[in-house]
């Protein structure tokens, strides 16, 4: 059990707007936020990469945030260390923010890769959380812990799970680690799926942020994601000013 009181925040993608209200809310109720990651790469025309840089920055100093690594943030990394990738124009979007705010890439990218791919806490209740970005694949053997664990090194075939989850060839009971039966006493978090699952033992925290829709098969606006751990309530901030076409 831990006395530090947390919030889990879901995908933002360069949506400082939303994100704002949100760490307002951690901050007015003294919560620790965990941001899921994807906290960049916008596919609507409201992109704000170096404002959301910089809240997230400033939550770290003053909450402690917690910001675990996801498969947008992958790709910029890589992009910063000069590897070879698909330049997809919301990746290039972001990039041009960063360099047009004259941000240094070098020490986003530094940045990055300092946070965790897994991270597990207790509540006030000792309900225990295991907090990914997509998936925690059944090889990463989470020891027995007091109050926080996190998981920095994943091998290679862990961190595919980790960051984009199963293989989209299966079918989605296989696919979708929500749906099946695990026998877990713990509680499963993850954003990635442009997906909102609420139901007790599991949590997917992602609607459409920085979209412009929720999903494909969803069309209500997309809305950035709070779940209050210790209220055990979720909360819906809108994805962008209304006032401001998306």
């Amino acid at each position: 059990m831990t006395d530090v009181r947390y919030a889990i925040i879901g995908d933002v993608h360069s949506q400082a707007f939303p994100l704002k209200n949100a760490l307002d809310y951690c901050y007015d109720n003294n919560l620790t936020p965990i941001l899921l990651g994807d906290l960049f790469d916008s596919q609507c025309k409201i992109s704000e990469t170096v404002s959301v840089y910089n809240l997230v920055r400033k939550s770290q100093r003053d909450l402690g945030a917690i910001v675990l690594r996801s498969n947008h943030q992958h790709l910029i990394e890589k992009l910063i260390r000069k590897e070879e990738i698909s330049l997809k124009r919301d990746l290039c979007k972001t990039v041009r923010e960063f360099q047009e705010a004259g941000v240094c890439l070098t020490e986003v990218g530094q940045w990055l890769e300092t946070f965790p791919y897994v991270f597990a806490f207790r509540d006030s209740k000792g309900r225990e959380y295991r907090v990914a970005h997509a998936e925690i694949p059944a090889s990463v053997e989470v020891p027995n812990f007091e109050q926080t664990w996190m998981y920095l090194h994943p091998t290679e075939q862990e961190l595919q799970c980790l960051l984009w989850g199963a293989d989209y060839s299966l079918s989605d009971r296989e696919r979708f680690w929500w749906l099946g039966e695990p026998e877990r006493d713990w509680i499963a978090v993850a954003g990635h799926y442009h997906k909102v699952v609420n139901d007790g033992r599991s949590l997917v925290l992602d609607a459409g942020c920085g979209g412009k829709t929720r999903a494909w098969y969803d069309k209500r606006p997309p809305a950035l994601l709070l779940y209050d751990v210790e209220a055990q309530s979720l909360i819906e901030f809108p994805a962008f000013d209304n006032s401001v076409e998306g």
